[in-house]
């Protein structure tokens, strides 16, 4: 379980042995994007999933935003994170627009402005590069330089999730299930949910429950924190059809909602809505 912590790596370096077991079945923990779409992946390669979800519905904390941004996060050409999150937005566009139905995604592009010294390093790098999802734009007369994210676009995360779980052929879905404790005998893990007895049982669990998974690992040192953002609903106010970000971010308007948001907290852990937000 120590090479599963890899408390003293950068997280994309940290990778946990290869899975040794004959049994494959995995019990999931929260159904937000990023449970699902770790079910519906692990489902196509054959495995038995047992999906524990809080709440009455897939996608009610996080992943229920109307509309959400699909972009991967721009670094500097050769920083390995970027790499990773490069990887990741291209695997995730390629299930989304399998899995989407009409009305669920756009992938328009995305148009990022550099608005800060950072970004200005970015674009500079990329600028003289001809990189196949990147178009650099220089500034112009009343505008910032900006990228063009070639096949970025937009999706309903609260939709996507509930298509994978759909896609998925063999799954057990549990809401109300609030886990309080895991215990681990070297083979099996035991997942105890609150109010319900026996526990859930399986060789490997994924935990996707966002900040709640400090408390469920609370001696092991994870490096996790919380970023805390908030966004607002509008009546459709701007047309376009791609996703525009820069310090915040405005969505197309869907079903008669624009979402415009986030702002952004590091290290808070409140979940309310806050009127000054």
């Amino acid at each position: 379980f120590d090479a599963f912590t890899c408390k003293d790596k950068e997280p994309w370096f940290a990778m946990p042995p290869a899975y040794q077991g004959t049994e494959r079945h995995a019990i999931i923990i929260g159904g937000g994007i990023a449970g699902c779409s770790m079910a519906y992946a692990l489902n196509k390669r054959g495995w038995k999933i047992t999906l524990l979800e809080r709440n009455e519905c897939v996608a009610s904390e996080a992943s229920g935003n109307h509309c959400g941004v699909v972009m991967p996060l721009i670094t500097k050409p050769e920083a390995a994170l970027g790499q990773v999150y490069m990887n990741a937005f291209l695997l995730a566009c390629t299930w989304w627009k399998a899995l989407a139905q009409e009305g669920e995604a756009g992938f328009d592009d995305v148009v990022q402005y550099v608005h800060e010294p950072k970004g200005q390093e970015r674009f500079d790098a990329y600028k003289e590069l001809v990189h196949p999802l990147f178009t650099c734009k220089e500034k112009e007369t009343h505008t910032m330089p900006s990228f063009t994210i070639h096949g970025a676009g937009w999706v309903r995360p609260p939709l996507l999730c509930q298509r994978a779980i759909e896609a998925c052929t063999n799954i057990d879905v549990y809401y109300h299930s609030d886990v309080s404790s895991l215990d681990y005998d070297g083979v099996n893990w035991s997942v105890h949910v609150k109010d319900k007895e026996p526990p859930y049982i399986a060789p490997v669990v994924i935990a996707t429950a966002g900040t709640a998974t400090l408390e469920l690992f609370p001696k092991h040192g994870l490096n996790l924190g919380s970023l805390r953002g908030q966004i607002s609903y509008l009546p459709p106010v701007l047309q376009t059809k791609k996703p525009l970000c820069a310090q915040g971010y405005i969505c197309p308007s869907v079903d008669g909602k624009q979402v415009i948001g986030a702002t952004f907290h590091r290290g808070d852990f409140e979940t309310t809505l806050r009127k000054e937000d």
